[in-house]
């Protein structure tokens, strides 16, 4: 996260969400560094109930001004034009974007391999090109039809719109797999366009579980 390239004016506020990890996230905060002017950093505990219910603790000191919000799991990494490429391929009126990741050092399911690239290319609203990388933007109930079937968002390569999703939350229920399908399925129904970024933003980890 210290390591974004911000465009001028960007603060982060970086929320922990700590649900009872035998890993104290104070130790990952000290190795870190320097905490670098434009970011915050504060951990929000509870009790552990499961990666839904960890992730909505995380929403919920959210500040009201806040205008994106960007998912990242602790074992993952994002790559340093990762939240510059989000915000300025969001910045006229998409509330959400997504990107290629890699898995064990390869691109994981390629969004330009997917079934949904193959069959809706063409549907896109318009594409442009950052830095290099294709990004085709879409109406948002296109990507909640091929959720169902085909899911192309890691979580940690999320960043969405506040004032306009703030209401979605996670499925606290669903324990073990399927919640992060469900609350990207409630992203697409209510989002007015959505962003697909062929780069590759984001380094998957091993996890801790």
């Amino acid at each position: 996260i210290y390591a974004q390239k911000l465009p001028p004016g960007v603060e982060l506020d970086v929320i922990i969400a700590d649900d009872a990890s035998p890993l104290d996230p104070a130790t990952d905060i000290e190795a870190a560094g320097v905490l670098p002017k434009e970011i915050s950093v504060r951990v929000v505990r509870r009790p552990n109930g499961g990666p839904g219910a960890a992730r909505n603790t995380g929403f919920d000191p959210v500040a009201a001004d806040t205008s994106f919000i960007a998912l990242l799991d602790s074992d993952d990494t994002w790559r340093p034009d990762h939240l510059s490429r989000a915000l300025t391929a969001m910045a006229d009126d998409a509330d959400v974007y997504f990107s290629n990741h890699l898995k064990d050092g390869v691109v994981h399911l390629d969004l330009k391999d997917s079934k949904f690239l193959r069959n809706c290319r063409s549907e896109a609203v318009r594409s442009t090109e950052i830095d290099g990388a294709e990004v085709l933007i879409y109406e948002g109930r296109i990507l909640a039809d091929y959720t169902v079937e085909e899911f192309l968002a890691h979580l940690s390569t999320i960043v969405f719109r506040v004032p306009r999703l703030a209401g979605v939350r996670f499925e606290e229920r669903l324990r073990v797999a399927g919640e992060d399908c469900v609350f990207f399925l409630d992203l697409a129904l209510g989002a007015r366009r959505i962003c697909c970024s062929l780069s590759v933003d984001v380094e998957r980890g091993a996890g801790v579980n």
